[in-house]
Parts: C-alpha cells; sequence; structure tokens
C-alpha cells in the first residue's frame, strides 16, 4: 500500500492519505535490460535467448531461498555465487521460469 503524508498546516499533525497503485508504464518498468545498464553489471558476461533482455523482473532471490522450493519464479531474478550452482538446482528455476540468473564469482557447472 503506497501513502501520502502531507503536513497540516497550522499543526504539527500530518495527513495520511492512500494512493492508488498505478501501473508502471513501459519505460518504468524493470527488465533484465534495464537491469544491465547499472554500472555494477555494465561489464556483465550475458547468456541466453533473444526474449532475455526483454523479460520483466518484478522481484529478486537468492539462490539459496528459492532451490528447495517449486513456486512459479516468473519476472523473478535469481542471484547465487558461482560456488552455488549445480545442474539440478538450474534445471529446476529453468523449468519454474525465472526471468534471469545472475551468477557472481568463478562459474563452473560439471552436467
Amino acid at each position: 500500500m503506497r501513502c501520502r503524508v502531507q503536513p497540516v498546516e497550522g499543526s504539527a499533525v500530518s495527513a495520511i492519505s492512500y494512493v492508488e497503485p498505478r501501473t508502471p508504464s513501459v519505460h518504468e518498468q524493470l527488465t533484465v535490460s534495464r537491469l544491465l545498464e547499472e554500472r555494477l553489471l555494465r561489464t556483465s558476461l550475458v547468456a541466453g535467448d533473444g526474449e532475455l533482455l526483454t523479460r520483466q523482473i518484478a522481484w529478486c532471490l537468492p539462490w539459496d531461498q528459492v532451490i528447495d522450493g517449486d513456486d512459479d519464479l516468473a519476472a523473478i531474478l535469481v542471484y547465487a555465487h558461482g560456488s552455488q550452482l549445480d545442474p539440478f538446482g538450474l534445471k529446476s528455476i529453468e523449468r519454474r521460469g525465472a526471468s534471469a540468473l545472475v551468477v557472481c564469482g568463478e562459474t563452473v557447472v560439471e552436467p
């Protein structure tokens, strides 16, 4: 819920009003492409299909929080350290539809 806090003139009290959520415009929606524009990620190596860059991201979760679950990961970016990756886990997050996987550190996954 979003609220707007405004001071009431001549009083130490503030008025709080509910603000209707709005759907972000196409230019405001976070996508993998927009995330890669961030300075920290600009030099990232990107692997994926042609749709990868246009996938929307609504939330980011760590590998260890999603790996044991079976929840849908649509619009979720999963982040992990290279040492955490394993073939079973990679297949799991792919099957569950994660928007992207961001990996830091060295990455070696044996089949």
